[in-house]
């Protein structure tokens, strides 16, 4: 693989895994395999009181 494509298929990666929600998503499923309850109670809101 040349350069080139090895440093555009880096920034494709880490664009890919590297986002918020990509990182919400590891964090659920770690938590999921540590038995951990990860859904959010029906009366609360994100990011609010409640």
């Amino acid at each position: 693989m040349k350069t080139e494509q090895m440093v555009n298929h880096g920034l494709k990666t880490i664009r890919e895994r590297h986002t918020c929600s990509h990182r919400v998503d590891e964090l659920l499923r770690i938590c999921t395999e540590l038995g951990m309850d990860t859904s959010l109670p029906r009366n609360r809101k994100i990011g609010g009181k409640g």
